[in-house]
């Protein structure tokens, strides 16, 4: 009996990859290729009834040659399956794909009201850029409501493409792309799967012109307010100004012109597209986008609020724009978008950068790390908990704030510690616990050394300088101005000459650094620069910035923390 089930289970084995090849759509080659630790793969986006098996026997291949990130039962539409290029898969695709050059099928279809090519491309289940070769006047100006445009015909598939979960961005078909990166890790999975968002391939258009820098910057200026602007002269005061929303972000806009004005001394013809937005509306910031021409941008700087940003973000990736974020720390805005560039630092960023700095100046010490449960922290405990959990040289404790009242005990059973605090809830709850935290800390001897992501200074109009500077604060500042930094004093000077005011806060610098460094990059290397976005820190440039991607389908994040510690009741940085 048991020989009649085994010889069922392995003739049932045998049989299943022709059972699956039978049932599954039809697979469509493209020559998309990507080089992974060395070697070449063909890229295929797997579609509704379409097996592992299916797939690899249309590349000329074993299905066990394909490369996938679930397994083999488990991979679902949407998933990417990975082909090694060899003689038999090249033979396979270079036949498949001269057929698909000599019968191209397309269909006609009208714009409707509010659709973007993102949305079409997901529709008819191609690419934004197989639609713009299809129609060079989208290309050229942009997609319009009513206007008819060609798209690749779905074959049968035509009629339920609302239900048919498509690939976002799906690599260009016959095109070759060459992308340089990591083998995803391979995971197995006990559940059943579900369909995924693919990966979004990085395929930078070409430069606007070959003699201009063409930069969009999207900010609220509520420039439809300034003629309630009062001119008296309480209203003309610092604090007056606080009155109104023209003001909030208007050292941002003078930090861009402080960058131009280094630009042009270089040479580097910038042409300048400001866009006002002010509202949260997806379909007034969709407008915005497509009235003021922004996709005909080399880069886009938008100092916008979570959903307004979302959207640009989402029309930036359209359109193969990419869109710079000077402000927001989510890295959530990079996912499955390689269009988006996060400037303010990752938390490997930080996370690295606080242990490099126990290991080189502190490495006699006990580190403590001090969190809560609270959604705000959790990635950033997760990154130190991942760079700590192997580390053999450094002493290190997670400790958790509502076991707070024991903090001081624990301190005190080793006399040399740090303690960094990843605490975060919200300004109301981060006071509170910053000023209990300090009262508990000094009252160790000797006083511990306090380490933070977040900016006391900035963010605590109450912190108490020398409180702070009593426990060899050290913080992480994003554009700080040190007045002991020659190159940012001289920043300062020529801020307060042109605008009679000094900068406050980080705004200026930020928009400075960001202008010039993506504008002298685009000058110097154009469209290629996307592809390793890294060159020399650009003269008038005032902080480093170093990007890199944490995959191939996510957007470019900041690498450098710059840390600065309280010395002299002042901030310094840190060496």
């Amino acid at each position: 009996m048991n020989r009649i089930k085994h010889s069922i289970i392995v003739l049932l084995l045998l049989v299943a990859p022709v059972i699956a090849w039978a049932q599954s759509n039809a697979v469509v080659v493209n020559n998309v290729t990507q080089t992974r630790q060395g070697k070449e793969y063909y890229v295929h986006i797997a579609q509704p009834g379409q097996t592992v098996f299916s797939i690899a026997r249309a590349y000329g291949l074993h299905y066990s040659a394909a490369v996938l990130r679930t397994t083999v039962q488990n991979m679902a539409p949407g998933d990417t399956v990975w082909l090694p290029v060899n003689a038999q898969s090249r033979a396979a695709v270079e036949a498949a794909v001269k057929d698909n050059v000599q019968q191209p099928a397309t269909i006609e279809v009208t714009v409707q009201p509010k659709q973007t090519l993102y949305g079409l491309a997901k529709q008819y289940n191609t690419t934004v850029e197989r639609i713009e070769a299809l129609n060079p006047e989208v290309k050229a100006s942009g997609l319009k409501a009513g206007q008819t445009i060609r798209v690749p015909a779905m074959g049968n598939n035509a009629h339920i493409e609302e239900a048919t979960p498509s690939p976002t961005n799906a690599p260009k078909r016959n095109t070759n792309v060459t992308v340089v990166s990591s083998l995803p890790p391979q995971t197995t999975s006990t559940t059943a799967a579900t369909p995924q968002e693919p990966a979004v391939t990085l395929n930078p258009k070409e430069r606007v012109s070959a003699d201009k820098v063409h930069v969009t910057v999207m900010m609220p200026l509520y420039l439809d307010k300034m003629g309630e602007i009062s001119t008296t002269k309480f209203d003309v005061e610092q604090r007056g100004k606080k009155s109104y929303k023209s003001f909030e972000f208007i050292q941002f806009y003078e930090g861009i012109l402080m960058g131009l004005s280094s630009l042009e001394k270089k040479g580097i013809n910038v042409v300048l597209n400001v866009v006002d937005i002010t509202t949260d509306d997806e379909a007034a910031v969709a407008k915005a986008f497509q009235d003021n021409n922004v996709a005909q941008s080399d880069f886009v700087i938008a100092l916008l609020t979570k959903k307004p940003f979302q959207k640009v973000a989402e029309l930036a990736r359209d359109n193969r724009v990419f869109v710079i974020s000077p402000m927001s720390e989510r890295d959530e805005i990079l996912k499955n978008n390689p269009y988006v560039v996060k400037y303010t630092p990752s938390y490997h960023a930080i996370a690295q950068g606080v242990i490099e700095m126990v290991t080189n100046k502190y490495a006699d010490h006990q580190l403590y790390v001090v969190h809560s449960k609270g959604r705000n922290e959790a990635a950033l405990v997760a990154e130190f908990t991942s760079l700590l959990k192997d580390r053999t040289d450094i002493k290190y404790t997670f400790f958790e704030w509502s076991n707070n009242g024991k903090l001081v005990s624990t301190l005190k059973s080793t006399k040399k510690n740090v303690v960094v605090n990843l605490y975060d809830q919200d300004r109301d709850k981060n006071r509170i616990q910053t000023n209990l935290l300090l009262n508990r800390l000094i009252a160790v001897s000797p006083k511990p050394i306090l380490m933070t992501p977040a900016n006391y200074v900035r963010d605590l109009a109450d912190a108490d300088y020398a409180q702070l500077q009593s426990v060899n604060y050290h913080m992480l500042y994003t554009g700080y101005l040190d007045y002991d930094n020659v190159l940012h004093k001289n920043f300062i000077d020529d801020y307060k000459e042109r605008f009679k005011t000094e900068p406050a806060g980080s705004y200026a610098a930020i928009a400075n650094d960001i202008i010039i460094y993506f504008a002298t990059a685009i000058h110097q290397r154009g469209s290629n620069f996307w592809k390793s976005p890294s060159i020399p820190k650009p003269s008038g440039m005032l902080f480093p910035l170093n990007l890199k991607q944490s995959s191939p389908s996510s957007g470019f994040e900041n690498q450098t923390a710059v840390f600065y510690q309280m010395e002299d009741l002042k901030l310094k940085r840190a060496k």
